[in-house]
């Protein structure tokens, strides 16, 4: 294994900041933690999924390999096919998993045989690393997200015929690679009791990556509540639609913006009619870039993030961050960034009753919502403190000459 300060990491992933501006979780994550590594003075390249032509660019000291795996087969095609007959028979995603995954490999392989690399990190979202070959001195971690069929299920009601081959592929795979980490005691906890496998809790770094910038072109009220990111289910946007119908009567003068990405197979005014029909009090705007984002989030009395299931939601830390109070949910991994009573409030997963009464008081500025500052984020999403700990739980129990001597243990770890 190499000196701490010249150890080479690679990250293979589905999504990376360089081809998707506004992705999700994941992208965000390795844009603060692989710049870091590569500030600290260690070798980081990224193998993401692209629609562009395969090739290398450059990603603030990163080399960042992009990835086409191509189109879908004609036989895929048949197959996937049957999602006319009934949605949870969609094969589609399986194929693009698999294509992608294979293409990721087959590019990682390539690199690796001219440089070499420690420490390989892919993630179990879309089982990016599933196709990467174990290799004597090089340490393959696999960061987790979430899990398919509890998203799946959480979302639409029932699992699908692809998360749960993801489910059953992800057990096999995981039993396979040297640890396992998630950014979310929740995670880690669902993690492990799902694959009977050790999951630790390793905090991710976190900063600001741009200036804000409000958009003066923009018709925003002068005072408004925020809800931002994935518009969805498990986000708990349906609830903030219920909740506001309560509020409206106690507060009607409330004003509440969104700002986001639907599902691909979502339309917004038919999902969330009652929002539409309250043009005067409530904004939709769609996705935004970051700078226009922050600027608008720094504008906001207080975000509103009731999620059914999360990984320590990026909303909420960049609210956080921006010192704007957050109503969040208990027991979805919220509630382990923010204190109920100094980052704002916590209420129950699914409590629409106890949601409207929270709007109304962030609305009215009672405490926490009264202008209070709060303290910043713990020293653990410091990036340089997250990359060292991270790169610490990589290398544990490895010797000087690269041997790993204690493997995944089926023993929980408490986070």
């Amino acid at each position: 294994m190499k000196p701490a300060a010249s150890r080479r990491i690679a990250f293979v992933t589905p999504e990376f900041p360089t081809e998707i501006t506004n992705a999700g979780g994941l992208a965000n994550y390795l844009g603060r933690i692989c710049p870091t590594l590569a500030q600290m003075g260690h070798l980081v390249d990224v193998f993401t999924v692209s629609q562009k032509p395969s090739g290398v660019v450059d990603y603030q000291g990163v080399r960042v390999h992009r990835v086409n795996p191509g189109r879908a087969k004609w036989w895929e095609k048949g197959f996937s096919a049957l999602r006319y007959l009934a949605r949870c028979l969609n094969f589609t995603e399986i194929f693009a998993i698999r294509r992608e995954a294979k293409a990721l490999a087959k590019a990682f392989e390539k690199v690796s045989q001219a440089r070499f690399y420690d420490i390989v990190q892919s993630s179990d979202y879309r089982l990016s690393g599933m196709f990467i070959r174990s290799r004597p001195g090089q340490i393959h971690v696999v960061r987790c997200s979430a899990t398919s069929t509890l998203l799946d299920t959480l979302e639409s009601g029932i699992a699908s015929i692809h998360s749960l081959w993801t489910a059953s592929r992800e057990k096999v795979w995981l039993r396979q690679v040297d640890c396992i980490y998630a950014p979310s005691r929740f995670v880690a906890e669902y993690k492990r009791n799902a694959l009977g496998l050790q999951v630790d809790v390793v905090r991710p770094p976190f900063f600001l990556e741009v200036e804000s910038q409000k958009d003066q072109s923009r018709s925003l009220p002068n005072r408004y509540l925020f809800h931002f990111g994935n518009i969805s289910r498990i986000k708990g946007s349906d609830l903030i639609e219920k909740a506001l119908e309560i509020a409206w009567h106690t507060a009607p003068e409330l004003n509440m913006v969104w700002a986001g990405k639907l599902p691909i197979d979502k339309d917004f005014s038919s999902t969330y009619p009652t929002l539409c029909s309250n043009e005067k009090r409530f904004v939709w705007l769609g996705p935004l870039e970051k700078p226009e984002l922050y600027g608008i989030l720094k504008g906001a009395a207080a975000v509103v993030a009731p999620s059914r299931c999360d990984n320590l939601p990026n909303n909420v830390l960049e609210s956080l961050a921006c010192g704007v109070p957050v109503i969040g949910s208990v027991g979805a991994s919220i509630d382990e960034i923010v204190d109920d009573g100094v980052h704002g409030e916590l209420v129950p997963i699914g409590d629409v009753e106890a949601l409207a009464a929270s709007l109304v008081r962030a609305w009215r500025s009672k405490p926490p919502f009264d202008g209070r500052k709060f303290p910043p984020l713990v020293d653990d999403f410091e990036p340089q403190n997250a990359a060292r700990k991270l790169l610490g739980y990589a290398c544990r129990d490895v010797d000087p000459k690269g041997t790993r001597h204690v493997r995944v243990s089926k023993q929980a770890v408490p986070a």
